[in-house]
C-alpha cells in the first residue's frame, strides 16, 4: 500500500551507509553532506523501529542492535576527521593477526606481552615515520647501559618509557 512501509530485509542503502558516505564525500562539501543525511537518517530510524519487531529473528536482532548504538552511528557527520568506517583500525590490526597466525600464537603470558609490546612499538614507529629496528636497537642499548630508553611519545609529550626495561627483562629471563 502506498504511504505504508512493508516489512522487508534491511536495504543495502542502510547497511552500506558508511560506504555511501565515502563515495559522495568526494562530490559534496561537509555542510551539504550533513544536510542531505537528515532525511536518510530519519528514514533509517523509521525502518529500524518497524524492523525491531520483525518476525524474522535476524532482521529484528540487526534492527535492535543498530538502535542500541544509534547515537554513535553518525558520529562521522558530527565531528570532522572521524571516519565512517573502521577500515583504518582493521588495517592496523592486520599485522598482529598475521603474526599470530604465522607463529601459532604465544606459548606463555610473557610471550604474549612481548608480542604486544613489539607490535605496539613497531606500529608507533611506522606512524611517526621512525625506523622501528633502530628504536628496538636503541631500547636494548639503553637497557644494557642502565639508561632511560627512547620514548614512543611525540616530543611534545615526551616522558621516559619503560619499554626498554620491560623488553630487556623479558630477553634476559
Amino acid at each position: 500500500m502506498k504511504g505504508q512501509m512493508q516489512e522487508s530485509r534491511i536495504s543495502p542503502e542502510i547497511l552500506l551507509s558508511g560506504r555511501a558516505y565515502e563515495s559522495v564525500s568526494e562530490y559534496l562539501d561537509r555542510r551539504t553532506l550533513v544536510r542531505k543525511s537528515v532525511p536518510i537518517r530519519s528514514r533509517m530510524s523509521r525502518c529500524l523501529q518497524l524492523y525491531r519487531t520483525s518476525s524474522d529473528a535476524d532482521v529484528a536482532k540487526a534492527a535492535k542492535s543498530l538502535l542500541k548504538h544509534w547515537d554513535g552511528l553518525f558520529t562521522f557527520l558530527e565531528y570532522e576527521g572521524v571516519e565512517p568506517t573502521n577500515n583504518s583500525a582493521e588495517r592496523g590490526a592486520r599485522p598482529a593477526v598475521q603474526w599470530r597466525k604465522i607463529c601459532f600464537g604465544n606459548r606463555s603470558d610473557d610471550g604474549e606481552l612481548l608480542t604486544a609490546r613489539l607490535l605496539t612499538a613497531e606500529k608507533s614507529c611506522i606512524l611517526q615515520g621512525r625506523n622501528a629496528f633502530q628504536f628496538l636497537l636503541d631500547s636494548l642499548t639503553a637497557y644494557r647501559q642502565h639508561l632511560p630508553g627512547p620514548s614512543l611519545l611525540l616530543p611534545s609529550r615526551r616522558t621516559v618509557t619503560i619499554f626498554s626495561l620491560a623488553l630487556g627483562n623479558f630477553l634476559l629471563a
